[in-house]
């Protein structure tokens, strides 16, 4: 709303400077066509304002001066475009559950103003195959686009700085991701499920991966994790079985229980540094895994760390702590 009303100001403005500037009887042709253009741009202004998105189609409450959208007003609607304001208040908010199980919804597009969208805002829309999300949004709630399953084309604003959990869990038609700067905690299953996502971009905010995150999203390939990253929560990319090459940054420590448990097609890992633990089932079932390195000292490797994997000889750092069972029986160690 604040950003139509300064462009039509700015119009009307700049339409009376240049009225103001120019006398009656001696105005040039090019003063004309500059007033002219002033008045497009106020005609555009004002259509803007008039063509407030489908403020007509979505059922609205209205709490402490803004309104929270709560759902459409017909069941038919496919394509939605939530509007800014509503008689002249502005929308900031998705509700709890607004669009939960319209199985109608095909596309929504989110003007500029909204800054949170609710728990199960879009769960099991199970059609709904395009969300563009505003700039101003800074918050999306848990659950908010669950299982989702043909969401294809979904941006991640540049002033995010929350997702919780679920938030785009099943996503299953998801091939891109890039997690804004601003985000600092990746919560708990917030993709997993998502398994056609195949390119993964987390920017250098993120301190914080929760349990099971990306947790069967089987057509990643790739990961490189932040150097700003100290917490990687165990499961977090199980069963990403077409996962071929980590890059462990150089901020995490404690590569924890199952973290990369079944991700079958890495056949070659490097630990910095940095690393200084794995834990129980890391990497179990990591079957195409033939050669492991550490650039540093590791001090403990759990049971069952390496077990189901390719291996027939490791070099492990001196003094580190091996569970008996960390690697299947006959693998050299040394």
């Amino acid at each position: 709303m604040k950003r139509i009303i300064a462009l039509f100001i700015a119009a009307v403005m700049t339409s009376a400077v240049i009225l103001t500037g120019c006398g009656s009887n001696s105005q040039s042709s090019d003063a004309k066509k500059k007033t002219e253009k002033a008045s497009e741009a106020v005609t555009e202004a004002v259509k803007k304002v008039a063509n407030n998105g489908d403020y007509k189609k979505v059922k609205y409450t209205v709490v402490d001066g803004e309104v929270n959208i709560t759902g459409v007003k017909a069941k038919g609607v496919k394509k939605l475009i939530v509007p800014s304001f509503i008689n002249s208040k502005e929308v900031t908010r998705i509700d709890a559950g607004a669009f939960e199980n319209n199985t109608k919804l095909t596309e929504v597009e989110i003007m500029d103003g909204v800054t949170n969208i609710g728990a199960n805002a879009f769960k099991n829309c199970a059609n709904l195959k395009k969300a563009v999300l505003p700039d101003s949004l800074t918050g999306i709630a848990g659950n908010a686009f669950e299982s989702c399953v043909k969401l294809e084309d979904i941006n991640l604003p540049k002033n995010l700085t929350s997702i919780s959990q679920f938030a785009f869990a099943n996503c299953k038609s998801v091939k891109e991701l890039n997690v804004p700067n601003g985000v600092t905690l990746i919560n708990e299953f917030t993709f997993s499920g998502c398994d056609k996502l195949e390119k993964l971009t987390l920017s250098d905010d993120v301190t914080s991966i929760g349990g099971n995150a990306f947790e069967n999203c089987s057509s990643l390939k790739e990961i490189k994790l932040p150097d700003s990253l100290f917490m990687l929560g165990g499961y977090s990319f199980m069963n990403c079985k077409k996962l071929e090459k980590i890059d462990f940054g150089k901020g995490v420590g404690d590569i924890g229980v199952r973290i990369f448990e079944g991700c079958e097609s890495i056949k070659e890992l490097s630990f910095p540094k940095n690393v200084t633990s794995i834990g129980n089932f890391t990497f179990h079932n990591c079957k195409a895994l033939e050669k492991i390195s550490f650039e540093g000292k590791v001090n403990s490797i759990g049971s069952n760390a390496f077990t189901g994997c390719k291996l027939t000889e490791v070099k492990l750092p001196s003094g580190c702590e091996t569970n008996a069972k960390a690697f299947d029986k006959g693998v050299k160690i040394s």
